[in-house]
């Protein structure tokens, strides 16, 4: 079994722990060009190297080496294998005494430090020593040792094959006797079974055993760090797959830290130019999203698109994936008409890539029509979707998690078109192939519940979804730690169903829980909490409340005032975020508090700005889909027309905008202390 086979086993968790991807060449070190904390700076180290000529030496020499480690376990007899592997050995004690040479700190010469400055073993010396130390080991074995070696044969393959079709079950059974036999034949700390480890936890945090796969992410982590320098890259992949599942898990400040420590390690051991420190930046800005601060993350992706379009040619996956990282914060922080071109941008560079079926220009699909169904434009938005089911089910025609993903996909843009027959059947078989993929705690079988539990209440049939939303919850409780984000969305959606059914005492512990739980999580004026306060508020009302109400009303109808005029981008981005945070309702519900308090000028005040902010929403939203359908008409006239009309509106809208910003502005001096 050849090294690079063993290595290459890595590459398992490419869809859920992000790994190093290989340049396509090495470039000049460019100056670093953002203003970053210290701690993310690449660092002006003089890093060991070898000689132009023993670097080419040392490529001949580990090339051999892999040939005659084939030969080591695979040729017929045993007086073969030790010949291949004595040359082996020869060959591996070479490179060691270059890397020693040059590299090493030898002759009086200390050629790295670590970060406290003391002296430590450069990363590549210790791969030649581990090596070196490997062949040697498989030399000493005995003939039932070989024979139990040589049943890894063809493993790593069958484990990426397994892997890749979603049959975790079968590529569990594959690793798990990788390990077994690692066991027997390896010292404790060795990197085959370290690798091997990994890749059962990635595996088992694809079937959502969280707490085992963290575990071992753990264990890992613990062998590296003994085993290796603590700047080796595999101590920074295994700091990145911990934070991936902590970032599982719902523990993002503590994946933070481990994303600041990997990527910190990652800029000490290689040059400002490197894929594994892009990949680093991309992981941080990340979880910097998912912690509601896309405008520190924003920053980092652009350092990480550059970086990689220094090192690769214009079209390579590393370049599209990190466009789409950028264009996925745009979306966040609300720039849509940004967003929307580069996700564009991206799905024609994965065409040109891949240009049969492939999971990544689905997937770029579903994010195209994601943009567009937040822009309103549906009716461009659903044969993308479509496409990209198609897509899926000719990859991968049974069972597989990308196809029910797809399928919940393409229901929500159904949903968002009203049609929700259609949109039910989609969740309802989407609900199925998970349940049939996954064991039942698993955080896809509660996104489907959850969906599907929506569908029903918006057809109306509220006793349906009811048992849904408790299982759904019930999973994510199990799943994951007491403040969680999806834990939060599972009680509101059945807090809002319970409301819904007239069961406010049920559902007000449940709304209160998730407004405490979103306070916890995220800033004081995140979309979340305020939908929140006007959740709570709401049922407040309907049990007659309206002292507790109002206040609770106030607090949300000001900051979603806020925020819908402080977003970046147009007034489709404003109707998007207007949307996610039920702005028209919340008015509603505020107004009527106050005229049922004796309040009415103050109620006349927060309808009319309500109503005027709902109206800009409203032909926002249609904009979008009306220039389509008349684009569709191929009527040059009725397109001029349109177009026409449509310059009018959008002047009306900048003076009416001017007037709303003056307002707000006033009503925020009025209120400042």
């Amino acid at each position: 079994m050849r090294t690079a086979a063993l290595t290459r086993l890595i590459t398992l968790i490419a869809a859920t722990l992000p790994v190093a991807i290989q340049p396509a060449a090495a470039q000049d070190e460019q100056p670093f060009r953002l203003d970053l904390p210290p701690d993310l700076r690449p660092l002006d180290l003089v890093r060991p190297e070898l000689p132009e000529a023993v670097t080419e030496e040392v490529a001949g020499l580990e090339e051999r080496i892999a040939e005659l480690e084939d030969l080591g376990s695979s040729a017929p007899n045993r007086a073969e294998q030790d010949t291949a592997l004595d040359e082996a050995i020869e060959l591996a004690e070479r490179v060691l005494a270059a890397r020693h040479k040059h590299q090493g700190n030898t002759d009086g010469h200390v050629r790295w430090r670590d970060a406290g400055g003391e002296p430590s073993v450069w990363w590549e010396v210790r791969d030649a020593q581990l090596m070196t130390e490997n062949y040697r080991l498989l030399r000493g074995l005995d003939e039932a040792e070989r024979t139990d070696f040589a049943s890894l044969n063809g493993t790593v393959e069958r484990t990426i094959r397994l892997y890749g079709e979603g049959k975790y079950a079968e590529a569990q059974a594959v690793v798990e006797h990788q390990i077994e036999v690692g066991r027997r034949l390896f010292p404790a700390d060795h990197p085959f079974l370290a690798r091997s480890l990994n890749n059962l936890a990635a595996i088992l945090l694809r079937r959502a055993d969280l707490e085992a796969a963290e575990q071992l992410f753990r264990e890992v982590l613990a062998m590296r760090r003994r085993s290796l320098p603590a700047d080796h890259p595999n101590v920074a992949i295994s700091l990145n797959n911990l934070a991936s599942i902590l970032r599982a898990r719902g523990e993002l400040e503590a994946a933070e830290q481990l994303y600041r420590e990997a990527l910190a390690t990652r800029c000490r051991t290689f040059p400002s130019d490197h894929a594994d420190t892009a990949l680093g930046f991309e992981n941080l800005a990340g979880i910097l999203q998912a912690l509601g601060d896309p405008e520190t993350a924003e920053p980092l992706i652009r350092e990480a698109l550059a970086m990689n379009r220094r090192l690769f040619h214009s079209d390579h996956p590393a370049v599209a994936k990190s466009l789409n990282n950028l264009a996925s914060i745009l979306q966040t922080r609300g720039e849509l008409e940004a967003a929307e071109p580069i996700y564009r941008e991206v799905l024609e560079m994965f065409r040109r890539l891949f240009p049969s079926d492939h999971p990544d220009v689905a997937t770029s699909l579903n994010n195209l029509a994601s943009i567009l169904q937040a822009r309103g434009d549906l009716e461009a938005a659903e044969p993308l979707c479509r496409e990209a089911f198609a897509m899926y089910r000719r990859s991968f025609p049974s069972d597989h998690p990308d196809v029910a993903r797809s399928l919940n996909n393409l229901a929500f843009i159904l949903t968002a078109r009203g049609d929700l027959e259609a949109a039910e059947q989609y969740y309802r078989e989407a609900l199925a192939m998970r349940r049939r993929l996954f064991p039942s705690d698993h955080p896809d079988v509660a996104i489907s519940m959850n969906n599907l539990a929506r569908s029903l209440e918006a057809r109306g049939d509220l006793e349906a979804a009811e048992p849904l939303c408790r299982e759904a919850l019930a999973v994510r409780r199990r799943l994951f730690p007491s403040d969680h984000q999806d834990i939060a969305i599972s009680m509101n959606i059945l807090g809002h169903i319970l409301h819904a059914r007239g069961d406010l005492e049920a559902a007000e512990p449940l709304i209160r829980e998730a407004l405490a739980m979103r306070r916890r999580l995220f800033p004081s004026d995140h979309p979340d909490v305020a939908s929140s306060l006007g959740n709570l508020a709401a049922i407040l009302r309907a049990r007659g409340d309206l002292e507790a109400a109002e206040p609770l009303y106030n607090e949300a109808f000001v900051m979603a005032e806020n925020l819908r005029t402080e977003i970046i981008g147009g007034a489709q981005e404003r109707a998007q975020v207007a949307g996610r945070l039920n702005l028209s309702d919340i008015a509603a519900g505020y107004t009527s508090v106050l005229l049922d308090q004796d309040r009415g000028a103050e109620a006349i005040g927060v309808s009319e700005r309500g109503r005027g902010r709902a109206a800009l929403d409203f032909m926002a939203q249609a904009e979008a889909s009306n220039a389509a359908r008349v684009r569709a008409t191929g009527d040059t006239g009725r397109i001029s027309e349109y177009q026409t009309a449509i310059a009018a509106e959008r002047e009306a809208l900048v003076a009416l905008r001017d007037a709303e910003a003056r307002l707000a502005a006033m009503e925020r001096s009025l209120t400042a202390p």
